[in-house]
Order: structure tokens, then sequence, then C-alpha cells
């Protein structure tokens, strides 16, 4: 077993760490997760997984600001465009570099909880300090948000294959066993939160059609 660099981030720095360990997530995932130790303490993987949502995240406020910044510069804000200006720049800041990222923190631990339960319904020996490092440094791959055009779909898509190679380098898995770990509870609590917006909106909307819950 080796060391990553978030291993050692209070010795070599926190943003320095970040980002040679996101590296080595993105370029060689099964390397990486099958020479680190499996576990870590929850307070460094939630902390990677804070800064990954930062990440990858933040610059869609920003890119926002730019927008906004160009629209002003174009045709200059009349004295009550001004505040509504200001009040936009900082939405955007409040939700994508704090709301979101916080958010993010949230649901790393709600489905680190939910693959680890999958992983031992499985008959998996695992820990739930080794799948919340897992699921925490699979999320190294955010740092891509940074590149304009490769933003929320191309990370999320790539979290989840890098999380399946996380999973069996972890623990040891094939490839249908890891998948199934990585994938069916978010599937599952994906879909389970569908339905129940579509039935929060049906509700609100006081139409009283419900026969589309008999009929599946």
């Amino acid at each position: 077993m080796s060391v990553l660099p978030w291993d050692r981030w209070r010795e070599s720095g926190l943003w320095r760490a970040f980002l040679l360990t996101c590296r080595e997530v993105m370029l060689r995932p099964s390397a990486t997760f099958g020479r680190m130790r499996p576990e870590g303490s929850v307070r460094g993987s939630l902390l990677f997984a804070l800064l990954s949502s930062f990440a990858g995240y933040a610059p869609i406020g920003l890119a926002n600001v730019l927008l906004a910044t160009v629209h002003t510069l174009d045709s200059p804000p009349t004295a009550l465009d001004e505040p509504l200006l200001l009040g936009m720049y900082g939405f955007s800041f409040a939700v994508y570099g704090v709301l979101v990222p916080a958010m993010g923190l949230v649901t790393t631990l709600f489905v680190s909880m939910g693959d680890h339960l999958v992983l031992k319904g499985l008959g998996v020996p695992s820990s739930f300090r080794a799948t919340l490092r897992g699921h925490a440094l699979s999320q190294g791959v955010h740092l891509v948000g940074l590149v304009p055009c490769l933003g929320v779909p191309v990370f999320v898509l790539w979290c989840m294959g890098v999380r399946v190679v996380a999973y069996r380098a972890l623990y040891r898995l094939g490839w249908g066993t890891a998948a199934m770990g990585a994938l069916l509870f978010p599937f599952l609590a994906g879909g389970l939160g569908v339905w129940g917006w579509r039935a929060w909106v049906e509700s609100w909307s006081g139409l009283g059609d419900w026969s589309w819950l008999l009929d599946g």
C-alpha cells in the first residue's frame, strides 16, 4: 500500500495535495485505487468531497457572473438595474459556491451509506470508511468542471464510472458486483426522488388525477 498525496495534505498543502490526487484519479484510477490504503478518516474524505464539489460547480457561478458583466458592458444599467445585478451576482456565488458544494457534501455522505448497505447485501466485506473514501475520491474528476464546455454532464457520468473502478479495486470485486455496489442505490434513490417530485407537482397543481399511481 502506498500513500496518496491527499493523505499528506497537512504537510504538502491543501490545494497541492488535492490537485495531485485529482490528477491521479482522472488519469490512473485503477492503479490509484488499487495501491492506496482502503480506509481513511471520515473528515478527510468529506473535505475532499467538498473541495471536489466546489471545483466542479463554482465555475458555473463564475460563468454566470461573467455573462452578466458582458451584458452590463454592452448596455450600461440604470440606477434601478444596479441593485438587481448585484443581487444576481451574490445569488449566483451563494448558490454555486456555497449551497451546491454543501449539498454535495450531504449527498456524498448519504449515497456512501446507501452504497455501503448495498455492498453488505451483496456479501462484500466492506467498511463504511473505505466506501466513503472510495466515493469521495472518485469525485476528483469534478476538476474537469474548470474546463470550459466540460461541465456537469461530463463529470457526473465520469464520476460514476470511476466509482465502479474504485469499489472494484478497493474490495477486489468483479465488474458486475462493483457496478451494482456503485450504481444501484443512486439509481433507486434518483428514481424515488423523481416519483416523489411528480407526486408533489400533481398534488400541488390540484389536478386530482392520481390514477397514474395505480398504473405504476
